[in-house]
């Protein structure tokens, strides 16, 4: 039970990096090409799969569980 927690906090971690400046700082300094645009949607990808990741992780064991006795 130990790694889905530190996956989740790895997770959350990594969220909040990209909400506190991360996806921002790219947009300001790329944002007028369009490749700075892909980037900047790349990372708003993956800030919100890290916070689905986070709150997904914890209960991965027990899904796994569940469809192995289903």
């Amino acid at each position: 039970m130990k790694i889905p927690l530190i996956i989740s906090l790895v997770c959350i971690a990594v969220f909040l990096g990209l909400i506190m400046g991360g996806a921002h700082t790219v947009y300001v300094a790329y944002g007028d090409t369009i490749t700075g645009q892909y980037a900047v949607a790349g990372l708003i990808c993956i800030m919100w799969g890290a916070l689905i990741a986070a709150f997904v992780s914890p209960f991965v064991p027990k899904l796994l569980r569940s469809y192995k006795e289903g």
